[in-house]
């Protein structure tokens, strides 16, 4: 059986992988949301910030609809986790959530 330091390190070769193949697009969902909606008075980074909630959600939604053993809506929570921490970790607002 994995244990929880198995998982995590296997969630950072997934996206390192995924890397290669996107790229780092969750970072350019702000630009482009300010393009597509420029009357909302909002950041880039708190677009990005929103880009990242979505997709949560949508894996949360994935995840309630499949009785919770949807897997791979699993490991992309965890990664999306840390990727919003990344932001939030970058803006230097370790402490604020209010941006969110």
């Amino acid at each position: 059986m994995k244990k929880v330091e198995d998982l995590l390190a296997e969630k950072i070769e997934m996206f390192k992988e995924k890397g290669k193949e996107y790229g780092h697009s969750y970072k350019e969902f702000g630009p482009v949301m300010q393009k597509f909606f420029p009357k909302v008075e909002m950041s880039i980074e708190e677009w990005n910030r929103c880009g990242i909630f979505f997709m949560l959600i949508h894996k949360m939604m994935r995840l309630a609809n499949s009785d919770i053993k949807h897997i791979d809506s699993i490991k992309d929570i965890q990664v999306y986790g840390a990727m919003l921490e990344e932001m939030v970790l970058e803006e230097g607002n370790e402490n604020d959530c209010s941006g969110l």
